[in-house]
């Protein structure tokens, strides 16, 4: 894979980044170069197609010509890949349907709160009208009460003249009851 016979102007795709003289010059995985010249100890003049930007790197297994990185795989390649690539789908449609019951019960979850939250509510409403309600029972109340004590004496003075007034009517009532009788011939002088 690596060739030490790179020349002037070939096209070379880096295969990793963790060489010592790649590392730290921000390149990745695949990343192409152009060579525009060498120096003794496998040094390259190179310019980054992605960046643009010239620097030297030092040749080796990291480095490989454009052409081969895109040579075709192996049957055994394609196989593995094959693989791979059937357990991530299987592992996505596991994810997929795990994430579509959470989904399913934050909804439900969601769904009874916002219930309870709406019950809450009217409950609490309820209560606000049964409160404002008593507080209305407690002043008509007050009301009252302060009628009956301004009432209290009038009332008094009512009874006392009803007291007055029942003793003689009852006179009255018992002559004119007297009176009917003995019209009528019922009277009784000893009653």
């Amino acid at each position: 894979m690596a060739s030490p016979t790179f020349v002037r102007g070939d096209l070379l795709s880096l295969v990793r980044t963790d060489a010592p003289s790649v590392s730290h010059k921000g390149f990745h995985p695949g990343d192409t170069v152009r060579v525009g010249g060498r120096k003794k100890g496998g040094w390259l003049r190179v310019r980054s197609t992605r960046t643009g930007g010239l620097m030297w790197i030092r040749s080796g297994r990291h480095l490989c010509l454009t052409s081969e990185a895109y040579r075709p795989a192996s049957q055994i390649d394609l196989l593995i890949r094959e693989s791979q690539v059937r357990a991530a789908e299987k592992a996505i449609e596991a994810t997929q349907k795990s994430l579509d019951e959470w989904k399913d019960a934050f909804h439900d979850a969601y769904q009874k709160l916002l219930d309870e939250t709406q019950a809450h509510k009217a409950t609490q409403n309820q209560l606000e009208l049964a409160n404002q309600s008593a507080e209305d029972l407690v002043v008509q109340i007050a009301e009252v009460r302060r009628q009956i004590v301004e009432l209290r004496p009038q009332i008094a003075e009512l009874q006392q003249q009803r007291v007055v007034v029942s003793g003689e009517s009852l006179g009255e009532y018992r002559e004119m009851q007297q009176a009917e009788d003995e019209a009528m011939g019922f009277f009784d002088p000893n009653n």
